[in-house]
């Protein structure tokens, strides 16, 4: 459709290289997801990558399951993850790139880490320590100021909110 008619849009398709419980090659006739129907043009990018995701945008891989119901163990093997994460981890990467550049050393990034692993474990206690928030807050900060929508459609049926 978006061909059909020559929408000016921008598609990002995420391909993590497996569905709920099948690898791509598995489920789809072509595994070239940045290609729809060979209609619209498309580029492919190493998503495990950073830079290369800063100059595109990205196939990568899902090291885990969709969902508790998918855990992702049957189609995944431990020595398939563990080699992608021990050649291909994008956060692995970026650190060999920061210390081959010389813009700080492994003993600079592991204090990083530690800092951040302590600020999001004290923001999690804060945030598991405070009221929950009134039912008004859950439409804040969603959309502009005066484009608002008048009716939301809920689970089932449609959930009237009135902005004033």
């Amino acid at each position: 459709m978006a061909k059909l008619w020559d929408f000016p849009i921008v598609f990002v398709c995420e391909n993590n290289k497996y569905g709920m419980g099948t690898s791509a090659e598995q489920s789809s006739a072509s595994t070239k997801y940045y290609k729809p129907g060979e209609y619209i043009p498309g580029i492919h990018v190493n998503g495990m990558d950073i830079f290369a995701i800063k100059q595109a945008v990205a196939s990568t891989y899902r090291y885990g399951g969709h969902s508790m119901s998918d855990p992702g163990t049957n189609y995944h093997t431990c020595e398939a993850i563990q080699n992608i994460k021990s050649t291909s981890d994008p956060i692995s990467h970026l650190k060999n790139v920061i210390v081959d550049l010389g813009a700080a050393t492994e003993a600079n990034l592991k204090e990083i880490d530690k800092q951040v692993k302590k600020t999001v474990y004290d923001a999690q206690r804060k945030a598991e320590q405070s009221p929950e928030p009134i039912l008004n807050e859950f439409w804040t900060d969603i959309y502009l100021p005066g484009s608002e929508p008048k009716a939301i459609r809920g689970h089932g049926s449609t959930v009237v909110h009135h902005y004033d």
